[in-house]
């Protein structure tokens, strides 16, 4: 049982890992690929509440 709880934790971690990577230094790059119903000028425009988001994340 503490295997399986490790595993699952160890992928909420790598969720939340990846999700502060793109947010922080992927998000003008990749973001327009990924939420594709945004128009493009929007990615660049936002760049700079990024970290203000990221900040605010309860951890």
């Amino acid at each position: 049982m503490a295997t399986v709880i490790n595993i699952l934790l160890g992928l909420i971690i790598a969720i939340h890992l990846y999700i502060v990577w793109f947010e922080m230094f992927a998000w003008t790059s990749r973001g327009s690929k990924v939420f594709k119903s945004f128009s493009k000028d929007l990615f660049p425009k936002t760049k700079a509440m990024q970290p203000i988001k990221v900040c605010t994340m309860p951890f």
